[in-house]
């Protein structure tokens, strides 16, 4: 989950739901709880992780609307009525993605996790999607194992990338470079991108932000070369995307002079990028601008049989 998004009383009816038992806890629908519980049970889920999460309910169901979240379809454990992990299941046509998958520190080690990934793993198949993927840390040996042993495969490395306020001067960036539409500059997404995005970065997650979102073009004439995009936090900002056209002879230097042109619109702000694959070409362009490797993620996917 990117950071911005890094999302108990209450009373249930069990009858109300489909549900699946398994020795002591329950597995139901996340969307048998109100957002002010699910971002709860987040925050207790993550307790002590490798990296403060803490969402709040609107920042909850930015994230579900971002990034496909099928709340119904997701799952939350209970031991008796209280919520004691859970995880989300995004779709998008014929494809899976896991999130938010957590149990709550004083439920852990008891085969609460493995319990519920084997039941989106049967959600998808029982769904017709063909495979499901997820992003872990790779510091979560633990992680690792029950992925593992559940037939997840490793199938590259994605970092997630910071720079910290830099001081430049305003004009520091070619005149090529001009603020433009999100949705005009989303109409070369296709054609921009060689490398397979991650989830949270793909095109139709971009299309649900369109109005949080700020684009840069680099123009050579009226022949869009390449973009960025950007959000703004408290503090910092989110870079979303950024694309350069493959076949650009500098391609390279077109993606540096992007993110220097935001840098310099925003010289007392820190930046970041999640999930960047290290294949991308465009890799180079955050390290040579001295952006730092902040996690390494392991992208995995299950084949759905």
């Amino acid at each position: 989950m990117h950071k911005t998004s890094e999302k108990l009383i209450f009373v249930l009816s069990m009858l109300s739901y489909p549900v699946m038992a398994h020795k002591t806890y329950t597995l139901v629908p996340a969307s048998a709880l109100t957002p002010d519980e699910l971002a709860a049970l987040i925050n207790q889920a993550y307790t002590g992780y490798y990296t403060p999460v803490h969402v709040t309910p609107r920042q909850l169901s930015e994230m579900c609307r971002e990034e496909a979240i099928d709340l119904p379809q997701s799952v939350v454990a209970l031991y008796g009525h209280t919520p004691v992990g859970l995880a989300f299941l995004s779709i998008r046509e014929n494809q899976g993605w896991l999130s938010g998958v957590g149990v709550c520190p004083e439920w852990r080690r008891q085969g609460i996790a493995r319990q519920i990934i084997q039941h989106l793993q049967n959600t998808a198949r029982a769904g017709g999607l063909q495979c499901l993927w997820l992003e872990m840390l790779m510091q979560n040996t633990a992680g690792a194992a029950l992925y593992n042993g559940l037939g997840f495969a490793c199938v590259r490395e994605l970092l997630v990338l910071m720079a910290e306020a830099q001081p430049l001067a305003a004009n520091g960036y070619p005149n090529q470079i001009h603020y433009t539409a999100v949705d005009a500059l989303l109409e070369y997404y296709p054609i921009f991108h060689d490398v397979r995005p991650p989830w949270q970065r793909a095109l139709p997650s971009l299309r649900y932000s369109l109005d949080t979102l700020h684009g840069v073009g680099y123009w050579e004439g009226r022949q869009l070369a390449g973009y960025v995009l950007y959000q703004m936090g408290e503090g910092d900002y989110l870079l979303y995307d950024l694309a350069v056209a493959p076949a650009h002879p500098q391609r390279v230097a077109v993606a540096q002079a992007l993110l220097l042109a935001v840098h310099a619109a925003h010289p007392s702000l820190s930046s970041y990028i999640i999930n960047v694959p290290v294949e991308d070409p465009l890799t180079s362009a955050f390290l040579n601008l001295n952006y730092r490797i902040w996690h390494r993620q392991h992208e995995m996917r299950w084949q759905v049989k």
